[in-house]
């Protein structure tokens, strides 16, 4: 949710005129956030579904078309009344996923029967309403409808922070998260259910610290809103990192260097999404070993040093490979196993052995 709303301004004054030089801020920050806004509530529905919970598709149902539509307003009273609507929406989507979550009802500044629209069927301004569209400041808005998705994330993830978290009075919230894996990973166990969120940081996974053994879960790292780099990077020192199945691992740098340990998931059906791995010294050994069967990589990296070492060591050959790039290494990947069937499209091999 990279938008800060507290910087939005207002298309109307508190006498219902047009601010002239608001105008086009206004505009362009609508059609950004709406689409932002839509993306987070199809996410966080998605989300819903991996945890086990109810949400009943996979996408809201929205009414007014795909997101797309954004880009196809027309005149301003059409744009005015299709706002209204997709703010409708939202603010429907966000009921049902509070109700998913057991979290009763969303907090809402404006009565939804407050919302009115400026124009009227024959696009003319509806005078009385000139005040009650100003009074419901779209800023006030969205600012609601991102706190209340906000509210779905906490009840979502358990958040850590390597800079700015306590394991001592964090409680796991996206505003007050954890310090460290081992904390997150032993409130996780506790729960049962739920997903990992790692802001900006280096993450030191010590030899004693908790494997992961909840299945479905989400362990994802933050990163750059603007060029989309990777900001977490993970250290693993410990024996097995993860025992659990169908785990997914998004946007997460992993190290290989002294003291640290390449084995990552034992348990089967793993899915790798936008992850790096990098070898930092000069050795002969695999940096990432997967256990398991049935594991998917997209758009992974594999970087070795000076053309030594695996890259990749898997126990199962049933492995989906799409968009991986294997550099600088003596194996990109090493198989334990002769049985089994390999799926690769649009790998690279650069400066690779065998």
């Amino acid at each position: 949710m990279p938008f800060n709303y507290g910087d939005i301004t207002l298309l109307y004054d508190g006498s219902g005129n047009v601010i002239p030089a608001n105008k086009g801020t206004f505009t362009h920050l609508t059609d950004q956030i709406i689409l932002q806004l839509r993306q987070d509530v199809d996410y966080l529905g998605e989300l819903r579904l991996m945890t086990g919970a109810n949400w009943t598709a996979n996408k809201f149902n929205w009414s007014k078309g795909t997101s797309s539509a954004l880009d196809k307003w027309g005149s301003s009273p059409d744009k005015t009344k299709l706002w209204l609507s997709y703010i409708t929406n939202l603010r429907t989507a966000c009921e049902e996923l509070y109700t998913d979550a057991g979290l009763g009802s969303p907090s809402w500044t404006i009565a939804t029967a407050n919302l009115k629209p400026l124009y009227n069927s024959a696009n003319a301004i509806i005078a009385g309403n000139k005040g009650v569209y100003t009074d419901v400041r779209k800023k006030s808005l969205y600012q609601d409808i991102r706190t209340a998705l906000l509210n779905v994330v906490s009840e979502t993830y358990i958040f850590v922070d390597a800079v700015n978290g306590s394991d001592t009075v964090g409680d796991g919230s996206a505003s007050n998260p954890y310090e460290t894996w081992d904390k997150a990973v032993t409130v996780l166990e506790s729960a049962g259910v739920g997903n990992l969120f790692f802001y900006p940081g280096t993450y030191i996974i010590g030899s004693t610290d908790n494997q992961l053994n909840v299945a479905n879960t989400t362990i994802k790292g933050d990163t750059d809103a603007v060029t989309g780099d990777l900001l977490v990077t993970f250290k693993n020192q410990r024996n097995w990192l993860i025992g659990a199945t169908d785990i997914t691992l998004e946007t997460i740098k992993f190290t290989f260097g002294a003291g640290d340990v390449n084995k990552i998931i034992t348990g089967a059906n793993a899915t790798v999404n936008n992850c790096i791995w990098r070898n930092e010294i000069n050795t002969t050994a695999a940096i990432a070993y997967f256990d398991g069967t049935g594991h998917t990589f997209n758009h992974v990296s594999f970087y070795g040093t000076a053309n030594t070492g695996r890259g990749l060591q898997l126990n199962d050959n049933d492995v989906t490979f799409n968009n991986v790039l294997f550099y600088s290494l003596y194996f990109g990947i090493y198989f334990d196993s002769s049985s089994g069937s390999v799926t690769e499209n649009n790998c690279g091999f650069y400066d690779v052995g065998t």
